[in-house]
């Protein structure tokens, strides 16, 4: 589960940004988070339990923002939802389809005081 690595280099790079600018506690980590990077949301967010403890992070709120995958086919252009993108294109019938949106995983925002 790379969630928990992830969720500790979260923090750690929260905990950074906040040292360097003078703060003492974090508040909140808001993250985008795609449908189609990989990433569990929930898994990640069970890790943050565990890497925030013991840090300025310790009582910091995770903020998950989902972010929808599209997929768009390669054909004729028609954009679908990424889960269902498995199969036919709806439109042309073609096979050929790439990701368009959902690939997202960043660090929205910190803040801390």
């Amino acid at each position: 589960m790379h969630e928990v690595g992830l969720a500790f280099d979260i923090v750690r790079m929260a905990v950074e940004f906040a040292r360097a600018n003078g703060r003492h506690e974090i508040v909140q980590i808001e993250l985008d988070v795609g449908e189609c990077c990989g990433v569990m949301p929930e898994a990640l967010a069970l890790g943050f339990e565990s890497a925030r403890k013991g840090t300025m992070a310790q009582d910091a709120r995770l903020a998950i923002n989902r972010l929808p995958g599209v997929a768009r086919c390669a054909a004729c252009g028609r954009e679908r939802a990424a889960a269902g993108y498995a199969g036919p294109c709806p439109a042309c019938g073609s096979a050929r389809a790439e990701i368009a949106a959902g690939r997202e995983f960043r660090l929205k925002s910190i803040d801390a005081r």
